[in-house]
């Protein structure tokens, strides 16, 4: 006899990059690497949390900070700021609405649990954040993993091939794309790679429903794209598309404890997003109400006037790509293998067969990455130069021995 749902998995969850960042902490060994976490530390190990996001937090009235927010759906000045930020000099000519959410992950689960019915499908790189497949499983969806690479480039011969092989059975799918600066890989989508990809979308047929979510997450750390390119390539998308994006302030604000996002909605018709609007506003009403009152307060006032946040913020993406282009450098030059990097947090080893017994014989070397699917993750973005040069050398003697 159970108490729960026939459909609910009841073992345990474990999230295995938290419970091996916690192993790593307790390391004490002088070369001990911790790779683990995807938030962004400065050169001493510190954990960024800027003075231009916090200092201005500090300066808000207990009340406010006590406060209800003023709508279920997100603060009228929060929102109308994060559409302002999301889209800044991108002519969008779609109509478009936002919902406050906790976090970007609160974002993306909005859209995981309103568009699609049990048992339909919902297409996810192979190489991804997991918990787009734990959200897939907790809403009985159909999780079809697509190839995310074809040499060193986006894989979309495999995508679309995929997406026609699906097309009799389903009248409708969510397709999940992670960019820019993919997580685990660091891949940024070409403009002519989003090109192709609309094109193709608007060739399927009309009678097909269509939810493009971008999950953009990382997108305020780009070192060489225009993270927001892809939004004037949606202009070009059909009615039978609806257009969402997962904004994550946790990590464009290193606020990742303030739990503050947003999902945006792009359609032709504003009925459409409007629809969809009232739906997400009742259920972030049964769900959690309210998001942070005062976290959204402060980060509509800052991007009022953004001058110092973006400073500190570039300073922050110039050390991730000094990173970046060091261990590269490094990797390059003694023959380790990873897959196609351009910006952004992480980096992933090429790494399918024996990805496991790899991953043991790190940790044993007192190296600690993220398993992930097809690879092994490292989170630049947690390692100082310090521990980043020589690392390349030290992952490629421990391949070898395996």
């Amino acid at each position: 006899m159970s108490f729960l749902k026939k459909t609910k998995n009841t073992d345990e969850l474990v999230d295995t990059v938290f419970s091996l960042s916690e192993t790593a902490k307790k390391d004490f060994e002088p070369t001990t690497v911790n790779a683990t976490i995807g938030t962004l530390y400065d050169e001493n190990g510190q954990l960024f949390a800027f003075d231009s996001v916090f200092a201005p937090y500090d300066e808000i009235p207990h009340t406010v900070k006590a406060a209800y927010a003023s709508a279920f759906k997100g603060n009228e000045n929060y929102r109308q700021a994060i559409l302002k930020w999301v889209f800044q000099d991108k002519k969008v000519q779609f109509k478009k609405e936002v919902i406050a959410t906790p976090g970007g992950t609160g974002a993306v689960a909005l859209a995981f649990s309103n568009f699609l019915e049990a048992g339909q499908t919902v297409l996810i790189p192979e190489i991804a954040w997991p918990v787009y497949q734990l959200m897939a499983s907790e809403h009985n969806l159909k999780a079809v993993y697509y190839s995310l690479f074809e040499e060193n480039h986006f894989n979309l011969n495999g995508l679309k091939k995929l997406i026609l092989e699906q097309l009799p059975s389903n009248d409708k799918f969510l397709l999940v794309i992670n960019d820019p600066c993919q997580n685990p890989t660091g891949y940024s989508l070409s403009l002519s790679e989003w090109q192709e990809l609309v094109s193709f979308l608007n060739s399927l047929p009309k009678d097909k429903h269509i939810i493009l979510l971008n999950d953009v997450a990382y997108m305020d750390y780009t070192f060489h794209s225009d993270g927001r390119a892809f939004l004037e390539v949606w202009n070009e998308l059909d009615h039978n598309i609806l257009a969402l994006i997962a904004y994550s302030c946790s990590k464009s604000f290193t606020s990742y404890g303030m739990r503050l996002g947003a999902l945006l909605m792009l359609h032709q018709k504003q009925e459409v997003v409007d629809a969809v609007l009232h739906v997400m506003d009742k259920q972030a009403r049964s769900l959690w109400s309210n998001i942070s009152n005062s976290g959204m307060e402060n980060i509509a006032n800052i991007l009022i006037h953004p001058e110092a946040y973006l400073k500190e913020k570039d300073l922050a993406v110039q050390l991730l790509k000094k990173r970046a282009d060091l261990f590269m450098q490094q990797a390059d030059a003694c023959g380790l293998r990873y897959y196609p990097f351009k910006e952004g947090f992480f980096l992933t080893l090429v790494c399918d067969e024996k990805r496991e017994a790899y991953h043991q014989a790190l940790i044993k070397h007192h190296i600690y990455c993220a398993l992930v699917p097809k690879g092994i993750r490292i989170a630049l973005c947690s390692l100082p130069l310090v521990k980043i040069d020589g690392l390349a050398k030290r992952l490629k003697e421990i391949q070898g021995e395996l």
